[in-house]
């Protein structure tokens, strides 16, 4: 056994059993010390060192000759190798990313040995540990894939009417909280007629047993009538409780509502505490609080601020203000370790307060794996985790941004753009990334091609606004440019003929845009003497007098007032 001193474990004190590595114990003992170095890591990750060492045991155990260091050399260390490559014992293989894993966990427990004394018989030797047997393992890695648009739209609304169902139940406790107690029975009252309204059975338990829901026996045994009312047909004891203390299931759309927002690590946000929520903000003020959640593998907080001043209940800081005000009562009955703890609960069935947590991460707890199950069960939603909430907020500011990972970056609190593209990519990330890249290509090639006549550059990589080969224009397809001359698939070049195309449209409202069909127009009187009177005929009048009769009458008087006022560089020649 392993110990560490962990405040976030149960007794202050994490253990990860070794007990299997007793069939090879002078390898067990190397383990068990290796181990013992990392104190300074996450509880996560150290309880993964271990697990990861698990696979060479199982080799040592299928037959090899191997009972102690000593016996360890490069070939037994190429043979578990080539045991990698066997997969499961049912056949299934594994993926080169587990393999390499597994395998360098051992090579990072053997380079360890070389400096510690218990690796003195091992100290000089060559394993031939070769750096990454399985190339290219990081292709095979599958993108983190967020909730759908739609199933988050459907999770919100969720969350929103759930939240409000919890806090109009929960008002009657401020109602009992202010009762006088001079209207309260007296205690040894064995009549249950005075306990059936509901406000004043609530007072009962707040005022005389400070909002402690005392066991059955005890309280039947001081406080007859009014432990009666608890139970059928007057009431119960989970539905007395949820007036007074949150369960784990009423605070899931608190916590999912904040991890959409926040986009917190699961195990930083359900560890929340109030130490860390910053009421004022150091730039803003109390214009904005700041929320740090703990990050364990970085070792620091993930900051992200929300503005104070909202009205909607779900806004972030709304959702702090009354997740303080609906657990008051519970916070003074948790265990010192969970008081200061955002989120805190009474539990219906062990009838026990605490917060959340687990050996691997609060995420795992199974209070909130309950909760959460439920919670997704009682409004017919499609099955996710909390994680994936980080995912969807990381794609959301993909899509806001245009893609700018550095944005993401600072989303998601990461200390690496490498971390973020490694960890947070979507497939839906990765197709629009593609798209914006293709597109981008395709406008650079038009550029070239017209001789930088159609200049795309300070415009948006799609369809629409900006995309038009000719300066003031927008256009809905200009991939399937109708103009003689146009390859489908290809960006039109058909530079200063889009006013008679059918594919053109305009912002009326734009005065930058009145002054370039302007610019326009005047080139196209220049190039009636330039250009052969036949060419200006056949391809040129048709686009002035689109611009006369159909364009340049649309804009209202103001945007061409405006437009007086702005100044352009001139457009390209026509030719």
């Amino acid at each position: 056994m392993v110990r560490f001193r962990d405040a976030t474990c149960a007794g202050g004190v994490q253990e990860i059993d070794l007990s299997n590595w007793l069939v090879r114990r002078d390898i067990g003992l190397a383990v068990a010390e290796y181990l013992s170095t990392k104190g300074l890591l996450a509880r996560s990750t150290r309880q993964g060192i271990a697990k990861l060492l698990n696979p060479f045991l199982a080799f040592l155990l299928e037959g090899s000759s191997v009972e102690t260091l000593a016996d360890i050399d490069a070939d037994a260390i190429a043979r578990f190798e080539a045991w990698l490559n066997t997969g499961e014992s049912d056949g299934t293989p594994w993926s080169g990313l587990t393999k390499t894993q597994r395998y360098r966990a051992v090579a990072d427990l053997f380079d360890h040995l070389r400096s510690s004394p218990r690796g003195a018989p091992i100290r000089d030797r060559d394993f031939g540990f070769r750096r990454n047997p399985w190339p290219l393992n990081h292709r095979q890695v599958r993108p983190r894939e967020a909730v759908s648009h739609l199933d988050l739209s459907l999770i919100r609304r969720a969350c929103i009417d759930d939240i409000a169902e919890t806090v109009a139940r929960m008002e009657i406790a401020d109602r009992a909280e202010l009762m006088s107690p001079d209207r309260l029975p007296s205690p040894g009252a064995r009549s249950v007629t005075p306990y059936r309204d509901p406000v004043v059975r609530l007072a009962a338990l707040v005022q005389r047993y400070d909002s402690r829901i005392p066991a059955r026996d005890l309280l039947a045994a001081s406080d007859y009538g009014l432990a009666r009312s608890m139970v059928s047909p007057y009431g119960s004891y989970a539905e007395v409780a949820s007036a007074l203390h949150l369960s784990p299931r009423a605070i899931v759309p608190f916590a999912l509502l904040l991890a959409i927002d926040g986009a917190f690590n699961p195990e930083g946000l359900l560890t929340l505490e109030w130490h860390d929520v910053e009421r004022s903000h150091p730039l803003f003020g109390e214009a904005r609080w700041r929320v740090g959640a703990r990050k364990a593998r970085a070792k620091r907080k993930h900051y992200r601020s929300f503005a104070a001043g909202l009205s909607a209940p779900e806004a972030p800081v709304n959702l702090l203000r009354t997740l303080e005000r609906l657990t008051r009562f519970t916070r003074r009955h948790v265990d010192e370790r969970h008081r200061d703890r955002v989120f805190v609960f009474w539990t219906p069935r062990a009838e026990t307060y605490g917060g959340f947590d687990a050996g691997e991460g609060a995420a795992g707890d199974g209070f909130w794996h309950r909760g959460l199950a439920t919670f997704i069960a009682d409004y017919g939603l499609p099955a996710f985790t909390m994680s994936m909430m980080r995912k969807t907020a990381s794609d959301l500011v993909d899509i806001a941004s245009g893609g700018d990972i550095k944005a993401n970056q600072v989303l998601l609190g990461h200390a690496t753009v490498s971390t973020t593209h490694r960890s947070y990519e979507t497939s839906t990330m990765r197709e629009r990334g593609r798209e914006a890249l293709a597109t981008a290509m395709a406008w650079r090639e038009r550029f070239v091609a017209t001789g930088g006549r159609a200049d795309t550059r300070n415009g948006f990589l799609d369809a629409g606004r900006g995309s038009a080969a000719t300066p003031g224009f927008s256009c809905f397809e200009p991939l399937f440019s109708p103009l003689p001359g146009q390859r489908d698939g290809q960006a039109c070049t058909a530079y200063g003929q889009c006013p008679a195309c059918p594919l053109a449209c305009v912002d009326v409202g734009d005065p930058k845009v009145f002054l370039r069909l302007s610019q326009l127009a005047a080139q196209m009187e220049v190039a009636r003497s330039r250009v052969h009177p036949v060419r200006w005929m056949d391809v040129w009048l048709p686009q002035a007098e689109a611009l006369r009769s159909v364009w340049l009458p649309r804009f209202p008087a103001a945007t061409v007032h405006k437009a007086s006022s702005v100044t352009l560089p001139p457009l390209p020649d026509l030719e």
